[in-house]
């Protein structure tokens, strides 16, 4: 019998979405049936929900307030307008810095998140580096700049007979930008050359000057001779400004100083005949060779292109911007001037400090700050912008990894698949809608924080390839140089393809802010895409009872899904647009119209007092001549601002009775339709803990004073509103929480607004 129950019991265990040590779960009588979780991550369940509820409210009278009231007497202190959202996003940066400083760092077994480990804390650690000087001599000498600054000694050039031996021995990237390129319109990638715009200032006086820039120069100068005077080095740093005025001046300046690819690209795919003007002139290297026989094009690109297997020869073509620049140049270095020479030599170095980083005034706080805190935030971007699908891939891992991930997968398709039985069993809808709607949501993708091939290490690995074994003590210098190279060499490797043709597989993360996984998705409608960061309590915890995982993230996704079911917009000949909810229903299908007016009614009714008190306040502080006009603004657009939202109202609405209607049939298929409680919160069944857990997702708190501008701006209803109407329209909240006729949230099924 006891071997019989311990069968039993593994069975029921393995039929639950946590599959933590048996001690974890308990199983409790037969009526009703359900399981206890006392796993950790329940009991950290319990917590959370502990601290967000007030039980001093009826939940059947006001469920926000029951479901927050405990959330919010702990952020009274914030701005006006806070949430969930902004407070996970705020988490996030705390969270990641958490993870990386507390993550096992090996380095005989190392991998390239053991790399980026250490390239964080040596970041963190440059401060107490005793030995700084060593590190920018070795990345001065892997430039050919181990005597840099020469100061007007110009003992340096002497190795070099003329300027195009100069060149060949510090590289092209010492007077151009090198960079492998690729327009929105075009399939191949091309190389540009081009100088360094300038900065424009306000000050005519300050136009070619760089106060972070001249900062950086005097701390490695510094570095490297410590006993250099001032007074030298504001010299060194206004000889570099005027020479690379100098440089400018040889070519087109409005071209020059304004180049700016990542805007240009788009004008160039709009404007294909400005090519050209805007990109440069592209023809083979021999030809630019010939045009500026001092200029070592093509073997100095041989030795750049060397280091990744690529063979550069005469005919193939590159992009220079400007054409003018390239050839007044290649003049300058004829003439074989030894102060010249000299300059280009110091601006070289110059330029060998700023690939480091890219940004002047990063690279300054990363070598200046002393302050641990704000040392922490530097280091942990720098991390992120240098190897940023290394931390996706070390928060993932940590948070949100593929069990997880598929766990989210399960609710999200088992959602999908109940909107679609629900609308092909309506009795109500003819065929002709169903089959609309359904093959609307059936094209509607997802992407859940990441593509599957960001946890492949070979993939990972074959990015950072080039970053060599790190030691626990390796400077920091080293790690951002080695970085900094591993970046260059696999853009390089675009050109042609690269190694034997090929180029690592792409890896998806979504990069998008929490708060906007609640909106409606502009950019991808037909996309549902969901970042990492997303996925914190109370929206989705791997491991726990799936009824808090329906209602967390399997709510917000139902939102969103139904959300871009009912948005259609329409723009008139004037460039305005309007939004519909009901296009789909065809013919004589009137139970979305009867749905969206209901709720239109009911919406109004709770805001529209609020709404036109805080315009009434908002007009009196108008001027006179603007009154009228604000007035009929804000009153005439009310009712067009409340059918605006209407598609996020159907999915507040009608997303919750999908969710337990999904949720339910995962339990009956899969869990012998038992379902899981949390330990010192037995009182709560699935369902409540499913509504509770939907509800403390949009806690919120805003000030009603600014509802004018709420409505108008937002999505979605107030916070409040967004709780308590869709737990009214639902007649599963009333049965869960038995709610009575004379309470607040209760209607008759017959006043209730329903759709789906």
């Amino acid at each position: 019998m006891r071997m019989f129950f311990i069968a039993a019991l593994l069975i029921m265990v393995n039929l639950l979405p946590s599959k933590g040590d048996l001690s974890d779960l308990v199983h409790v009588g037969s009526d009703p049936e359900y399981e206890v979780c006392r796993s950790p991550e329940c009991n950290a369940r319990v917590n959370l929900i502990e601290k967000f509820i007030n039980e001093s409210v009826e939940p059947c009278d006001d469920f926000y307030s029951y479901a927050c009231g405990g959330w919010l007497n702990t952020i009274l202190n914030h701005e006006e307008e806070y949430d969930i959202s902004k407070m996970l996003q705020g988490n996030v940066q705390g969270k990641l810095k958490s993870i990386i400083e507390n993550m096992y760092i090996s380095v005989e077994d190392q991998n390239v998140a053991h790399k980026a480990g250490l390239f964080y804390k040596a970041c963190v650690e440059f401060p107490n580096e005793t030995n700084k000087q060593r590190g920018w001599q070795s990345i001065l000498q892997n430039g050919n700049l181990s005597e840099w600054p020469i100061m007007h000694d110009d003992s340096a050039t002497q190795d070099w007979i003329n300027g195009t031996e100069l060149l060949l021995n510090l590289g092209l990237s010492s007077l151009f930008n090198i960079h492998v390129r690729r327009l929105p319109h075009e399939d191949s990638n091309f190389l540009q050359l081009h100088h360094v715009p300038l900065k424009h200032k306000t000050s005519s006086a300050a136009k070619y000057k760089d106060a972070d820039r001249d900062e950086v120069i005097k701390y490695v100068i510094r570095t490297l001779k410590p006993n250099i005077s001032d007074d030298l080095l504001v010299n060194f740093t206004t000889t570099i400004q005027h020479f690379e005025r100098t440089l400018n001046n040889l070519g087109t300046a409005n071209r020059v100083t304004r180049f700016n690819f990542d805007n240009d690209k788009w004008f160039v795919k709009n404007h294909p005949t400005a090519r050209e003007k805007y990109m440069g002139t592209q023809q083979p290297i021999q030809q630019f060779q010939e045009m500026a026989p001092s200029i070592p094009l093509l073997a100095s690109l041989r030795n750049m292109f060397l280091e990744v297997n690529i063979n550069v020869t005469e005919e193939d073509n590159v992009t220079i911007q400007t054409k003018d620049y390239y050839k007044n140049l290649g003049a300058r270095l004829d003439e074989n001037n030894r102060d010249l020479l000299s300059k280009i030599y110091d601006y070289a170095g110059v330029r060998k400090i700023n690939t480091l980083v890219g940004n002047w005034k990063m690279l300054l706080g990363l070598l200046t700050e002393n302050d641990t805190e704000k040392r922490r935030n530097q280091c942990l971007q720098l991390v992120k912008r240098e190897m940023p699908d290394v931390v996706s891939y070390i928060f993932a891992n940590h948070s949100f990894d593929l069990k997880a991930r598929e766990q989210v997968q399960k609710i999200a398709e088992s959602i999908k698949n109940m909107l679609i039985e629900v609308v092909d069993s309506s009795i109500s809808l003819e065929n002709s809608t169903k089959e609309a709607i359904i093959k609307k949501v059936n094209s509607t993708r997802t992407t859940f924080g990441y593509s599957s091939n960001l946890f492949d290490m070979d993939i990972l690995e074959s990015r950072y390839a080039h970053i060599p074994k790190l030691e626990v003590e390796t400077s920091f210098l080293d790690i951002l140089a080695s970085v900094q190279r591993n970046k260059k060499l696999n853009e390089l490797k675009e050109w042609k393809g690269g190694e034997g043709g090929e180029t690592p597989s792409g890896i998806t993360v979504i990069r998008k802010g929490i708060a906007y996984c609640d909106h409606r998705h502009l950019d991808t409608p037909s996309h549902l895409v969901f970042p990492i960061e997303f996925f914190q309590e109370p929206f989705f915890t791997k491991e726990l009872p799936w009824s808090l995982n329906f209602g967390g993230f399997g709510s917000a996704y139902a939102h969103q899904l139904l959300h871009h079911i009912h948005t259609t917009v329409h723009r008139d000949d004037k460039g305005y647009t309007s939004v519909t909810s009901c296009d789909m229903f065809t013919g004589n299908d009137s139970s979305c119209n009867t749905a969206t007016q209901c709720l239109l009614q009911q919406y109004r009714m709770v805001i529209e007092p609020v709404y036109n008190q805080t315009v009434e306040v908002y007009i009196a502080k108008e001027e006179e001549s603007w009154k009228e006009a604000a007035a009929m603004y804000y009153y005439n657009n009310f009712l067009v601002v409340l059918d605006r939202h209407m598609p996020g109202y159907i999915g507040d609405n009608s997303g919750i009775s999908i969710v337990l209607k999904a949720y339910r049939k995962l339990l009956q298929e899969e869990c012998d339709d038992t379902e899981t409680r949390l330990e010192g919160l037995e009182q709560y069944s699935g369902t409540q803990l499913l509504l509770l857990t939907r509800a403390m997702a949009m806690c919120g708190t805003m000030n009603e004073a600014n509802m004018n501008d709420w409505m108008t701006n937002k999505q979605h209803s107030p916070y409040k509103y967004r709780v308590n109407l869709p737990m009214e329209n639902s007649g599963d909240f009333a049965k869960a929480f038995n709610c009575t006729e004379d309470s607040n949230l209760y209607k008759k099924d017959e006043e209730r607004c329903t759709l789906w």
